[in-house]
């Protein structure tokens, strides 16, 4: 059959995550910071097909984990609150592909699929924000963040489908994003009585 022209978009909207962060301090201004993190990243899908009344919308959710390792530097501001900025990296993985079907008036169908070509990458890191200690409470982060992908997070393929007509396009996702960051750190309390002290066994 004649080839079919149509075009076929995604936007990133708002996801979330949620996860566990440990510090280890080099210094009383100098830390590194590590954990695991789980992502669900939520896309916008939409494909026109121009002289036609086709035009359709779908969603399309991704899940990822990644382990951060960043540098982080404390900038004291009072003897509570302080700032705070990191740099690093993280090694990400992506579990698997993820695929929706989207119908249309008729017999036409759009398939769209979230194509993993590596399960695992890298991505750089970087964060800033200001955290409030109280001793015996914890510490409380409020922040923003942003993440870059070195590689593509998936490939996009889309398949439209038309009364036995076939036809493909494919796209890379980078997955770059920026994000809200609100963390609670709980307070290093000393055991009563003697304490460990270090050195050889």
């Amino acid at each position: 059959s004649d080839s079919i022209q149509y075009s076929s978009s995604i936007n990133q909207k708002t996801g979330y995550s949620f996860g566990g962060t440990v510090r280890a301090g080099i210094s009383k201004l100098i830390a590194i910071e590590t954990g695991i993190n789980f992502y669900q990243r939520n896309f916008n899908l939409n494909v026109d097909v121009p002289d036609s009344n086709i035009f359709v919308q779908n969603d399309i959710s991704f899940i990822n984990y990644d382990i951060p390792i960043n540098v982080l530097f404390y900038i004291p501001l009072s003897e509570n609150i302080y700032m705070n900025a990191s740099l690093g990296a993280s090694l990400t993985m992506k579990p698997t592909r993820v695929g929706v079907t989207t119908k249309a008036m008729g017999s036409n169908e759009f398939h769209h699929t979230g194509i993993v070509n590596n399960k695992f990458g890298i991505a750089l890191n970087g964060n800033v924000g200001f955290e409030y200690r109280i001793k015996k409470i914890g510490i409380f982060y409020i922040g923003g963040s942003a993440q870059i992908p070195i590689d593509p997070i998936f490939n996009l393929q889309t398949l439209y489908k038309h009364e036995g007509y076939r036809s493909y396009l494919y796209g890379d996702v980078n997955g770059s994003y920026f994000a809200i960051d609100l963390k609670y750190f709980l307070p290093i309390i000393n055991n009563k009585g003697k304490q460990f002290l270090e050195g050889p066994i």
